[in-house]
């Protein structure tokens, strides 16, 4: 039975709206203010129906409104609606893919491109040189970790290129809320190693398997092996949690993370939230628990903002570089996606229920709050001086 039709009408429809409606949306945007040629491209994972990389989009968008810029929002899909442009920003997610590059520069030349907030393919390096020329002509690269930074202007030969926290801190200190509930515990659960198909039914993604060929072609050869232990382990430490606290909760963090939890953990005890609208909202939810175990890059960094303990699922290296830039260490093994595959997923989540949970501490995150904002305005001032004057 397709794993769509187990939910109920107003789920259904909510995931249908999420991943159709929006793009209409967006392309009405897109049709409606295409006259203003002065606006700029705000394009990528920001607008997405992960909530975390659309936070990021808010905080930019907010300060180009904020410093009088206008802007276009377009979707990761509809890039080639983007038009000319004086300048176009890129970014959120994993995007520093071959291909992405080669359809953002299909309209617009590298010199109007900014890359903000990303984390690059680790095969970059092996595109055609003609693509790579293009990339180094980027004027304003910047990466959420000390490896892409290096990687960027080592492997890449990209000249400007710079280091900067989740810029979702950024805002992180003005939408704290919410207080501690003893007893409760949440959890983050995402469905990366698979995809809602067509049909409705979950297999493991075709995105994720082709993204990984090049990269890490053993694992990209197994994840349907990948989702299975995966599963397994969450639905350990689901069981483990529920025999610890007095109520276990799931937060998705888009409609897919939804849809996934209640294909998988419908009729149990499992407490299903549904995706939070707002940043405030969102840790509001998050700061309500006793402990929380993320998975999502954006789960991790609300649970550093809010203040919770948490004991992290490392499914990316963009997770493992996260903790290491900020100087937090994990206690006990560490349950990261080479684990996932091939350990044993009982173990992993007995491991990951009883390590010592992490404190992201707040004098700690007011200097990485700090450091996000000047980003931002960083980025506001790149795009301003170089991209609008270019266009």
């Amino acid at each position: 039975m397709s794993d769509l039709l187990k939910l109920s009408t107003r789920d259904r429809w909510r995931y249908l709206q999420d991943r159709f409606v929006s793009k209409i949306a967006l392309r009405h945007q897109w049709v409606r203010t295409r006259i203003d040629r002065q606006s700029i491209a705000l394009s990528g994972a920001y607008f997405s129906s992960n909530i975390g990389d659309r936070f990021m989009g808010d905080v930019l968008y907010g300060a180009f409104q904020k410093s009088g810029i206008d802007c276009l929002r377009v979707s990761h899909g509809s890039v080639e609606a983007v038009g000319p442009r004086p300048a176009v920003i890129m970014g959120g997610g994993e995007l520093g893919d071959e291909s992405y590059f080669r359809r953002m520069f299909s309209v617009a030349s590298p010199e109007k491109v900014f890359v903000i907030g990303t984390s690059p393919h680790c095969a970059l390096h092996e595109a055609p040189g003609p693509l790579l020329q293009k990339i180094r002509r980027i004027p304003f690269f910047c990466v959420r970790s000390r490896w892409a930074e290096s990687y960027m202007r080592n492997e890449i030969g990209v000249e400007q290129v710079c280091y900067a926290p989740d810029l979702v801190f950024s805002g992180g200190l003005q939408s704290m809320g919410g207080v501690s509930q003893k007893g409760v515990c949440g959890v983050n659960i995402l469905p990366f190693y698979c995809e809602i198909h067509r049909d409705g039914c979950l297999r493991p993604s075709v995105h994720l398997r082709e993204t990984l060929a090049r990269s890490d072609p053993d694992f990209a050869s197994r994840l349907d092996i990948a989702h299975r232990q995966y599963m397994a382990m969450m639905k350990g430490v689901l069981d483990l949690l529920a025999r610890q606290y007095r109520e276990v909760r799931i937060i998705p963090f888009s409609v897919g993370d939804f849809v996934f939890s209640r294909s998988f953990f419908a009729g149990s005890q499992i407490k299903i939230l549904s995706p939070p609208s707002s940043l405030d909202q969102l840790l509001s939810e998050v700061s309500a628990c006793e402990l929380f175990i993320p998975t999502r890059f954006h789960a991790l960094v609300s649970a550093m903002i809010a203040g919770v303990p948490f004991r992290p699922v490392l499914y990316s290296a963009k997770c493992v570089n996260l903790l290491s830039d900020l100087g937090v260490t994990v206690p006990g093994p560490s349950v990261d996606r080479r684990r996932i595959l091939d350990g044993e997923p009982l173990k992993m989540a007995e491991e990951l229920v009883g390590c010592e949970p992490i404190v992201f501490h707040r004098d700690r995150l007011a200097e990485v709050h700090a450091a996000s904002v000047r980003s931002v305005n960083e980025i506001v001032a790149a795009v301003s001086h170089s991209g609008l004057q270019a266009g």
